[in-house]
């Protein structure tokens, strides 16, 4: 019994340290040991107050949704390229230049135009996101504006 013990409580102290393995600041979710219910606690620096992003989900879109989100894909890799940090500091409520920053040159790091598409959730008819949670760490919310798809929200994983 104790040696099964040390072993949980190994794993649990390397799995802590480990978070999801992203450089910056350490998940805001961490789980009480003692209840085994997640608790909040807010991450190092600016990204302390963002929003969570919404949890991860993988439905597959159909043919149709993924041609019609290549354009939003492709506009929003143009833009970081670009390093257009005055648009993406609009699609990030309360960040911070460095915060802004730091999502740009995530988002420039993948390559929305091959990959978008294996990243796509569509929840429903007017909503969807591009999942880039590993290993880049990202959400891309999207929305129907006009019939349009359009990227709404850009979040950290935490």
């Amino acid at each position: 019994m104790t040696r099964h013990v040390a072993v949980i409580g190994l794993a649990a102290a390397v799995l802590s340290l480990a978070g999801c393995g992203q450089k910056g600041p350490p998940h805001a979710e961490q789980i009480n040991w003692e209840s085994g219910a997640p608790t909040t606690r807010a991450a190092a620096g600016s990204y302390g107050n963002l929003p969570e992003a919404p949890p991860p989900s993988r439905a597959k879109p159909s043919e149709q949704e993924v041609a019609a989100v290549k354009a939003v894909a492709a506009d929003l890799d143009r833009r970081a390229k670009a390093n257009d940090e005055a648009y993406f500091r609009k699609l990030m409520p309360g960040a911070d230049a460095a915060a802004v920053a730091d999502m740009v040159g995530r988002v420039r790091g993948v390559d929305l135009n091959a990959t978008y598409a294996k990243h796509l959730v569509v929840n429903d008819a007017a909503t969807g996101r591009l999942d880039y949670h590993s290993p880049s760490h990202f959400q891309v919310e999207l929305g129907k504006a006009g019939g349009e798809w359009a990227v709404t929200r850009l979040w950290f994983c935490r």
